[in-house]
């Protein structure tokens, strides 16, 4: 299916150098409620192509081909939902390379190479599917970003989010990929507190064609972006969130901080929380 371009509603600055940089960390969690933990994430040097594990805060730069950036939540029964998330965190940083131009250019469609490199993830979770019933049935939301130059590209399917930290400012990215962000207000609300209300639309790997929505926006040194499963935002309103991102310490204890808020709300799912604080890269 093709690709849509939806922009986000915030502005750039002037340029001030070829690109930016940025420190980041990660943390997940499996929750209070779940025995196991069905999310995954991508942190992916595609200049190294090396990977950076949870607890560990790292900066990046975002020089050519960039910085591929990731949350990817699993569903499906038994194990499935968390072997598909493992499966799009490993196949979406390698199919990106595999169709990486060896030498890319000012006309390189970034956009288009992204939601390519999601289409193909989802053809390997469908194929895995369909070779062993146990995973019959497997997908899992992906919300995918490549910062590059001074831009982040983001890439969605399902309802995991990215955020914004921008001026004291909290704005989500993204739009949920659900049935109840498809309804009326009338509608909406006959859908609440039941099985329906967080239904999605798409996922990786639970069917065979994906409308890869894609959002571009030019970044701001002093920005800090929140990449997120629904185990947070969920139980965590978007003020708390933005509490915790402008108070005191470090990125991985400002994550600790959104994961123990998740968790003392209930922790009905997994948690995972990427955040990236963007500065200028100084090369």
């Amino acid at each position: 299916m093709a690709q849509q371009s939806q922009p986000a509603s915030v502005e750039g600055s002037p340029q001030q150098s070829a690109h930016l940089a940025g420190t980041l960390v990660v943390c997940t969690d499996v929750g209070r409620s779940r025995s196991h933990n069905e999310d995954n994430f991508i942190i992916f040097d595609v200049r190294q192509c090396s990977t950076l594990e949870a607890g560990k805060e790292v900066r990046y730069s975002f020089a050519s081909p960039g910085l591929l950036v990731g949350v990817a939540d699993g569903m499906g029964g038994h194990s499935s939902g968390q072997v598909a998330s493992q499966m799009c965190v490993e196949t979406l940083p390698a199919q990106f390379v595999k169709l990486l131009p060896e030498k890319p250019s000012g006309d390189t469609d970034w956009d288009a190479l992204l939601a390519q490199a999601v289409h193909a993830t989802n053809e390997a979770l469908l194929n895995t599917a369909k070779g062993n019933r146990e995973y019959e049935g497997m997908g899992t939301t992906l919300t995918a970003a490549l910062f590059l130059g001074r831009q982040a590209r983001i890439a969605q399917v399902g309802d995991s989010r990215c955020y914004l930290l921008r001026g004291g400012n909290l704005t989500q990215l993204t739009q949920d990929q659900t049935v109840f962000n498809t309804l009326g207000e009338e509608e909406r609300a006959a859908l609440r507190d039941t099985p329906f209300e967080n239904m999605l639309l798409q996922a990786v790997g639970a069917m065979a064609k994906l409308e890869v929505i894609t959002i571009d926006i030019q970044l701001r040194p002093g920005d800090l972006l929140l990449f997120c499963s629904d185990g947070l935002y969920k139980v965590v309103s978007n003020e708390e969130m933005a509490e915790v991102l402008k108070g005191e310490g470090s990125f991985k204890h400002k994550a600790d901080m959104l994961i123990e808020r998740a968790n003392n709300a209930g922790g009905p799912d997994n948690i995972t929380v990427i955040l990236c604080q963007v500065a200028e890269s100084g090369e």
